[in-house]
């Protein structure tokens, strides 16, 4: 294994996680900003539910399937929430607002399927690239110096 490389790496998904938690909490604190005591507004609440998908489809690519059910989740979780507290201060809520938790796990799980899948075929054709050049180096003719380190150049004494 290369020096430092896991170490990078956990350097990288720490700081992706902070972006996902970053996103999610300002995509939940403007659906909390924003009025919904008034019709007027549920165009916005609309487009602000819909930022949460790319949140998770990122959640996805960056951690996989598991990334992508945890973001799915936690943003189901959290815009339950808001409607939760819109309903109990009477504010409207239409029925079609219920199904964004449905499409955002069907997003984490999706898109966690096809990171999965590319990660995979990714795995298997590195592996075929491996396996070739060893393959290639076998191959290759074997020259004295190479099999029998005694026969190599000789030093001056």
């Amino acid at each position: 294994m290369i020096h430092g490389v896991d170490h990078i790496m956990d350097e990288e998904r720490r700081y992706h996680l902070k972006q996902a938690v970053l996103w999610a909490t300002v995509i939940t604190v403007a659906h909390f900003v924003v009025p919904s005591a008034a019709h007027a507004w549920h165009w916005l609440h609309t487009a602000l539910s819909a930022l949460y998908l790319p949140l998770i489809f990122r959640a996805a690519v960056w951690f996989g399937l598991r990334g992508g059910m945890i973001a799915g989740v936690s943003c189901a979780l959290l815009y339950l929430g808001y409607l939760g507290l819109r309903w109990a201060v009477g504010g409207s809520l239409n029925h079609d607002q219920f199904a964004f938790p449905a499409v955002f796990l069907f997003v984490g799980w999706s898109s966690g399927l096809v990171a999965e899948d590319a990660r995979y075929k990714r795995w298997q054709r590195d592996e075929v690239i491996r396996r070739a050049n060893a393959a290639e180096r076998l191959r290759q003719p074997q020259t004295p110096s190479t099999l029998d380190p005694g026969n190599g150049p000789r030093h001056r004494e």
